[in-house]
């Protein structure tokens, strides 16, 4: 039976965040404080299956982290020499280049931007695993249950073998008797493909020069199968060759009128975004737009906001049978306006 598919590439900094807030839990340590060790420049390489991938903490803002994603054939590993000349050198054949937000308030990745594909990417709920993580209790497994290394002795030969510890790298070297605590938890059965697994990870310990929120061994098992992930080295002060993460384009979700006769509009927007001028101009003359009253409401958390146009200043602008276009344009990056698709005119039962 086959291992089932993969352990999803941001599972693995998911899993980075919720050892960290799950083993020092009892110091009062949150997720935010787990991630905040992380320092810019920071960087670990996997390796799982027949591919490996750079995780590069690219910025930290507040309560988000960017990340940076790059993932190769395991081929190529025999001709980088060094991380950061690959990089800079563009990652030859690297297969994907992605960079995202991870928003530690909502415990969701945000925006996922394809450097590859030169696009945004859709970042579906199911494929959030971020919020279960979350609520997921590891276990220390104690010395005497964790795995030996080398062969079992013959019976009543006694076992003297040490513990067993995943090697630990840093920058392209490995450490010598690295030692690594190791966890277990069980995956809830939610349908996904880790449904009812197994979870085991090792944290590097007391290791210089190694980032010890980072778990440099990840395994998940049943009775069938087992599918792993490892870290082959990590690092630090690693530049980019872009300078900053896009700033990801504003969308209109939905307009309505009210009761009262205002017309409401919610936007998908960015926390960069702080505010805005509302233009409307008129669809079939060519009249400058013109700027219009409005209340906003910003929902931080979902990355939205609320857009309120009363009726007064509506028909103010929106005499009986004209229609308009409205132009949203945050201050902060007036080129990102955006307009809508279709111009709205004033609904009959509220203009004057």
């Amino acid at each position: 039976m086959k291992a089932y598919a993969h352990i999803k590439s941001f599972i693995f900094f998911s899993l980075i965040a919720i050892c960290s807030v799950s083993f020092l839990q009892a110091d009062g340590m949150t997720l935010a404080d787990s991630l905040k060790q992380a320092k810019t420049g920071d960087f670990v390489v996997s390796s799982q299956g027949k591919n490996l991938t750079l995780f590069h903490i690219f910025d930290i803002r507040d309560s988000v982290i960017i990340i940076e994603e790059i993932s190769a054939p395991m081929s190529e590993r025999k001709n980088i020499t060094s991380w950061q000349s690959w990089v800079s050198n563009g990652a030859p054949k690297h297969l994907s280049w992605v960079m995202y937000e991870l928003d530690l308030d909502t415990k969701k990745i945000e925006d996922m931007y394809s450097f590859s594909q030169k696009s945004w990417q859709k970042i579906y709920a199911q494929e959030q695993i971020f919020p279960t993580l979350i609520g997921l209790s590891f276990e220390l497994i104690e010395k005497d249950q964790r795995k030996k290394a080398g062969p079992r002795p013959p019976l009543n030969v006694p076992d003297q073998r040490s513990i067993w510890n995943p090697p630990v790298y840093s920058q392209g070297k490995k450490i010598k008797r690295a030692y690594c605590q190791a966890y277990q938890t069980r995956w809830p059965n939610d349908n996904s493909e880790l449904a009812g697994k197994k979870i085991e990870i090792f944290l590097p310990q007391d290791n210089e020069g190694v980032p010890g929120y980072f778990p440099f061994w990840i395994q998940a098992s049943n009775q069938f199968a087992q599918a792993k992930m490892r870290v082959i080295d990590s690092g630090s002060n690693l530049k980019s060759i872009h300078s900053n993460f896009p700033i990801p384009p504003l969308e209109l979700i939905s307009h309505q009128f009210t009761v009262d006769g205002s017309i409401q509009f919610e936007l998908k927007t960015h926390p960069i975004f702080k505010k805005y001028t509302i233009y409307v101009r008129g669809a079939e003359d060519q009249s400058r737009p013109e700027e219009v009253q409005f209340a906003a409401i910003f929902n931080t958390s979902h990355r939205k906001v609320r857009f309120t146009i009363s009726n007064q200043d509506l028909n103010n602008k929106l005499r009986s049978g004209r229609l308009c276009y409205f132009i949203f344009e945050p201050h902060e990056h007036t080129h990102m306006s955006i307009e809508t698709s279709k111009p709205i005119g004033m609904a009959k039962p509220y203009a004057r």
